[in-house]
């Protein structure tokens, strides 16, 4: 369904870094879970890795612990591809999509690196993520890679 589009979780989402930075603060999963308004069982959930936040939720998490939303990845920056710089802004595809001018659908195949988009698409990604256009050129191309690297 198109309502699902842009829903997915983080990915590379890493839930010992959350527990290790909820424990150096000394507190306990429900007072995590109060501050980011979610429930025991979802934090449970995210430090033993059986679930991940959604984009918002990996932001408000880094918040709560003093961490940069890149630092609960599990992928190093110079790694990451297109979907860690949306995520680590707390960014849905669906807002990504609408904030560009682009299908939802289009964006995700984009996003997946299905299809190379033309620069102007690289230049409001990069606007919209507050980088420059050759680091998310060159997450694309690191997208890209991977998935022709599966393919083989």
């Amino acid at each position: 369904m198109i309502e699902d589009v842009g829903t997915t979780r983080v990915p590379a989402f890493d839930g010992q870094r959350l527990q290790r930075a909820r424990e150096a603060k000394n507190w306990t999963r429900g007072r995590l879970a109060v501050a980011v308004d979610k429930t025991i069982a979802s934090v449970s959930g995210w430090e033993r890795n059986a679930r991940t936040p959604e984009a918002a939720t990996l932001v408000a998490l880094a918040r709560a612990v003093d961490l940069d939303p890149g630092e609960l990845l599990a992928i190093p920056r110079p790694e990451w591809g297109m979907t860690e710089f949306r995520v680590t802004r707390g960014l849905q595809q669906r807002e990504v999509a609408k904030a560009i001018g682009m299908h939802p659908v289009r964006f995700s195949h984009i996003e997946a690196a299905y299809e190379r988009p033309a620069d102007a698409v690289f230049t409001a990604l990069a606007q919209q993520y507050g980088i420059t256009e050759q680091e998310i050129t060159d997450a694309w191309e690191r997208t890209r890679a991977r998935l022709t690297a599966d393919v083989g």
